[in-house]
């Protein structure tokens, strides 16, 4: 179930967007008139559900009879009604893939083989924006002709009121393995429309080599934009839109590049949303279970507080528990509450939820005196008692199936070799013996990049042998994604007579206070690093540093972090990147830089977008920092995909990442 939107608490009305997805998929549906059948690549089944939030009956309503997915083979019977006709049309809705575009164009040609074939007519619109070479599958397969194309731009797709994702799946492993610039002009693009319908951002802030890059084209797009509508202003011109900008929606932009923080992917996540993630997999804010842990009955509690559920059997699927789909978003004010909690506080939340329930029910029944009036406002509220009933039990039986793992030694262990990589510590010998054991390649992955980015390297002879024993564990055909880890850094050989005991992540880790000294206090934490029991994410933490002390006075810290910082101020007069960061430098040396937030009313919002994806870790930092009196902003968070540590090394890999959840 699609979230519901708004524009209440100081953020942006992300029904907008929304709104203009669905809207423009209706136009698309009404340019074949009569019958079709709308066929999905399986990417985007989930996203455009958060865009059609009535759900099949408004496509129904346009005309589509048949829903289906792109696959290998042909497509599956077209016939539907009494009459047992074939729709006039079939609309694919596919990301701009290789394998995707040879999948269609293999339904349209076997479709063209059948004897008894009707005279059906084809469209294929790619989400977001189609590509040079899509189209020259599609000719080299010998079906261009026969196919109408076209774009659907549903690039940013609102997962809740906070929160706004591409769902690029492959945006990681283009940007930063491939170095291909595909994801990068997809996210120039979202920014743009997005600028387009709530106005420019004023100020704008960006980290790392990939981030400029964003910044720049999306500059370079509005100049040229405002120069096709304009044409070149006058002088005067200048001079009077240089003096302010009108109000937007969004005060401040951070862009924020993956590469700038790849330490957090690795660490895992003690928030109850993010061990969901982590352990089970969260899909377009849905999450599969088993429905034994989800179907737990309507039935209120009885007299006793307790509630009497019928006996219920585990279904099955082909052998296998069935899984049931769950939506997680702030549609269930439970969730809401709890999501970015550190499951040591999970107990009593719960627990008081339930005993909140129990005692209302059980006053009601023990007051045997009362009135009509009285009844009748109680059974008012059975339906809204008996969802949040419902809602607490599954998020009980849900967080009892995190607790079998995170009580476990083993979990123990890990949390503290995850520390001790993090403060700088070699735990070599412990990554060695999970190894040997054989724990999940991508668990043994993520430790063993840890000791290399904390460690400034791995020295050449544990390097090596790490190496070798990997491979011969899990196989060689890992070597492919180590030696894409090398190339990026995540994987480093330290050779001994450069090792002085120093590392760059150790400054980075005093400088932005990363490391907390003390207990954490996960039941009312003051600090955004309870996420994780003690370490803050980098990332979020840059965010912090922006609303206070604000990046121009901790220029000696965001230098130890890869990459380039730039700060800009956009006005009505759109400027090359260049020109920008020279007037920024201009006014900050006059002292009229950067301005403090603008609002009239609440607190601005700051929209931070991670280019290549963020993790739940780092969103629950952010949504606590956007909570906190003393941060300056709102946050909306926005990027490209919504990913862990898992998915990130399967994306390199070059999986289908969605297996690796």
């Amino acid at each position: 179930m699609a979230v519901q939107l708004d524009g209440s608490g100081d953020l942006p009305d992300l029904s907008l967007i929304r709104d203009e997805s669905r809207e423009e998929l209706l136009e698309i549906l009404s340019a074949f008139p009569g019958t079709k059948c709308l066929v999905f690549d399986p990417d985007i089944t989930g996203l455009v559900n958060h865009v059609v939030v009535e759900g099949s009956k408004l496509l129904s309503e346009a005309g589509v009879a048949l829903f289906r997915e792109i696959k290998d083979g042909a497509l599956d019977d077209l016939r539907f009604g009494k009459e047992d006709r074939e729709p006039d049309h079939v609309l694919y809705l596919t990301r701009p893939r290789i394998k995707r575009v040879q999948q269609i164009a293999a339904h349209v040609k076997s479709r063209a083989a059948m004897p008894s074939a009707g005279n059906l007519s084809y469209g294929c619109y790619f989400v977001p924006h189609r590509t040079l070479a899509c189209e020259q599958v599609l000719e080299d397969e010998g079906v261009l002709n026969a196919i109408t194309l076209g774009e659907f731009h549903m690039d940013l797709v609102p997962f809740d009121r906070d929160l706004v994702s591409m769902e690029l799946k492959d945006s990681f492993r283009e940007i930063f393995v491939q170095q291909d610039i595909t994801a990068v002009g997809s996210t120039v693009r979202a920014l743009s429309r997005w600028q387009a319908v709530y106005g420019f951002i004023p100020n704008v802030k960006a980290k790392g080599h990939v981030a400029e890059k964003v910044l720049r084209r999306m500059l370079r797009m509005r100049v040229d934009d405002h120069l096709a509508e304009f044409g070149p202003p006058e002088d005067g011109d200048v001079a009077r839109v240089a003096q302010g900008v009108g109000p937007t929606a969004v005060d401040t932009l951070i862009l924020l590049d993956r590469a700038v923080d790849l330490v957090t992917p690795n660490v895992t996540p003690l928030t109850y949303e993010g061990l969901i993630d982590e352990l089970v997999g969260i899909h377009n804010c849905q999450v599969k279970l088993d429905s034994s842990l989800l179907d737990t009955g309507d039935d209120l509690p009885d007299e006793k507080g307790e509630s009497q559920p019928e006996a219920k059997t585990a279904e099955t699927e082909n052998g296998a528990p069935k899984k049931v789909s769950l939506p997680l978003n702030s549609n269930d004010d439970l969730y809401k509450e709890i999501r970015d909690k550190n499951v040591s506080a999970l107990g009593q939340i719960l627990q008081t939820r339930a005993k909140s329930i129990k005692e209302l029910y059980a006053g009601f029944r023990s007051n045997r005196n009362a009135s009509v009036s009285e009844i009748h406002a109680f059974w008012k509220q059975v339906p809204d008692l008996r969802a949040s009933y419902k809602s607490l039990s599954q998020h009980i039986n849900i967080a009892a199936l995190l607790k079998r793992t995170t009580d476990s030694n083993d979990f123990r262990e890990r949390w503290q070799i995850e520390r001790g990589l993090l403060e700088g510590d070699a735990h070599l010998e412990e990554i060695e013996e999970r190894l040997h054991s054989e724990e999940p390649a991508s668990e043994v992955l993520k430790l063993i990049c840890l000791q290399s980015l904390c460690g400034g390297g791995i020295r050449s002879k544990y390097f090596d042998s790490l190496r070798r024993d990997f491979l011969q564990t899990y196989g060689y055909e890992y070597l492919t994604l180590l030696s894409a880890l090398e190339r990026m850094g995540m994987l480093k050989k330290k050779e001994t007579f450069l090792d002085t005991g120093a590392t760059l992540w150790s400054s980075i880790r005093r400088a932005f206070n990363l490391i907390s000294d003390g207990d954490v206090d996960v039941m009312n934490p003051n600090d955004m690093a309870y996420v994780t029991s003690g370490y803050a994410p980098l990332s979020a933490r840059m965010v912090q540093f922006a609303g206070s002390p604000g990046w121009s006075v901790c220029q000696e810290a965001l230098r130890l972090v890869p990459g380039p910082t730039l700060q800009i101020r956009q006005t009505d007069a759109p400027m090359e990147l260049d020109q920008s960061l020279d007037a920024f430098e201009r006014a900050d040396e006059q002292g009229g830089a950067p301005p403090g937030p603008s609002s009239n009313r609440g607190k601005p919002c700051l929209m931070v977008f991670y280019v290549g994806g963020v993790t739940h870790m780092e969103i629950a930092a952010l949504r606590h920092l956007s909570r906190s009196p003393k941060f300056p902003y709102r946050i909306l968070i926005v990027t490209t995909k919504v990913l862990n540590g898992k998915y990130m090394l399967a994306s390199i890999e070059g999986q289908d990442q969605d297996d690796s959840r």
